[in-house]
């Protein structure tokens, strides 16, 4: 895992991926791939860990597809839906 955790400044940020996470002033946390949505500190950290994996997967890996779809379901989401998000909302 390639997760650069900044607790100071309030930023999950990644070698793997644009991705990031952010904590907002009211103390929720932000993902760039899940624009509006607020999040505790260990939903940022399963949501970056699955756009880490997303980004690195081997997609005919049976793990990594039990993986991927097991961490989307911990944030209330299919697997597919989060792969969309993640396309859609690539960080400039």
């Amino acid at each position: 895992m390639a997760m650069t955790p900044d607790y100071d400044g309030g930023t999950i940020t990644s070698t793997v991926t644009l991705h990031t996470a952010t904590r907002a002033p009211e103390g929720h946390w932000t993902v760039s791939w899940l624009p509006g949505r607020a999040l505790d500190y260990n939903a940022a950290i399963t949501a970056m860990t699955l756009a880490e994996k997303d980004a690195d997967a081997d997609y005919a890996d049976r793990q990594t597809q039990l993986a991927l779809v097991s961490l989307a379901a911990e944030l209330g989401l299919q697997y597919p839906e989060v792969a969309g998000l993640l396309e859609q909302n690539v960080p400039a």
